[in-house]
């Protein structure tokens, strides 16, 4: 009888885990689509203006965000293009 109570509460302790972790799996992933919706908003922003420099250091944040930490070559070739779309553009 007592093995019983204790198998109620490995199964109670391991559903809390898995409710948890779910929990945190989806705080973690809508609190990234928020960031790189903001990133996006900065590097769109960022093309609009003059400083090259700025929108490419703004341009490699938001895909790196979206690609969990890594640029593709890609990702630098996408960027290079928005680049040359920027008018009146410095270095």
């Amino acid at each position: 009888m007592h093995s019983d109570g204790n198998n109620v509460i490995l199964c109670l302790f391991l559903c809390c885990a898995v409710v948890g972790l779910w929990i945190w799996v989806i705080r973690n992933s809508i609190e990234t689509s928020k960031r790189a919706k903001h990133l996006e908003k900065e590097y769109r922003m960022a093309l609009l203006g003059t400083d090259k420099g700025e929108a490419l250091r703004k341009g490699r944040l938001y895909y790196s965000c979206i690609r969990k930490g890594s640029l593709t070559i890609y990702d630098e070739q996408a960027i290079a293009n928005d680049l040359t779309t920027m008018k009146n553009a410095t270095v």
